[in-house]
């Protein structure tokens, strides 16, 4: 069952992302989730391993993980829902987004 948020993340995707959290190695590991110009539909999504809370961040705990976003970034985010794929084309999060009408074939992109 999905972890209901801001942002929704189903288990296999929080399981992939503990996994990408325990490589960090970092004491104070928080994800950083957002989204970035580029991409080949306008925006990227981002996701990194931060130390620090900004100033601006909205901080929000999900189980075990502590997830950090951008308050001029949550308007574009709020509601996605992030989920774990495997396919013939490899692995990786996939994002559905309500907040925008374009996504390019990759799921890595909206616009």
């Amino acid at each position: 069952m999905p972890t209901q948020s801001l942002i929704t993340f189903s288990q296999p995707a929080l399981a992939y992302i503990r996994k990408i959290m325990a490589k960090a190695e970092k004491a104070n590991a928080y994800l950083r989730f957002g989204l970035r110009a580029g991409g080949c539909a306008g925006f990227k999504y981002y996701m990194g391993v931060e130390e620090t809370i900004g100033e601006h961040d909205i901080v929000i705990k999900i189980e075990d993980l502590t997830l950090l976003i951008d308050t001029q970034e949550l308007p574009m985010i709020e509601g996605t829902m992030v989920d774990f794929e495997e396919n013939l084309n490899g692995s990786g999060l996939k994002m559905q987004n309500p907040n925008f009408g374009h996504r390019c074939g990759c799921g890595k992109s909206v616009g």
